[in-house]
């Protein structure tokens, strides 16, 4: 997924787009900080995704929205358009931030918790 396509999602979650799929100009201050603020994630999630990929952790930022972020499908699609979204609206709308923060740290938590475990037969040890 591309930055772009994060922030386009992020701007759905919180209803500032229109139908045509347009950003409003109203929003060119959200677009401006989205780069960074993907970055910002990026970094956050980057032990969880080297966990995934079984690698170490690396912190691969993108330098423009068109760039392809490298982090597993996982966080990038389940998790971190609702971070993005916590975070363009942080300074308008606390409790909608909030929330929306919540909803993106339980994606991560049902991720980390969906990969790496397993069921195994107790060895009883003497």
């Amino acid at each position: 997924m591309t930055g772009q396509a994060l922030y386009e999602l992020a701007m759905d979650i919180l209803a500032l787009r229109f139908p045509d799929g347009d950003i409003p100009a109203s929003c060119d201050d959200m677009t401006g900080r989205a780069l960074g603020l993907i970055n910002l994630l990026i970094t956050e999630n980057a032990f969880l995704d080297a966990r995934l990929k079984k690698s170490d952790p690396a912190v691969v930022p993108i330098t423009a929205l068109s760039d392809e972020i490298g982090q597993s499908a996982e966080i990038v699609s389940r998790a971190m358009p609702y971070g993005l979204a916590s975070l363009l609206i942080l300074n308008e709308n606390a409790t909608l931030a909030s929330l929306l923060h919540g909803l993106y740290t339980a994606a991560l938590n049902e991720i980390s918790h969906s990969y790496g475990a397993g069921v195994e037969q107790i060895k009883e040890v003497y």
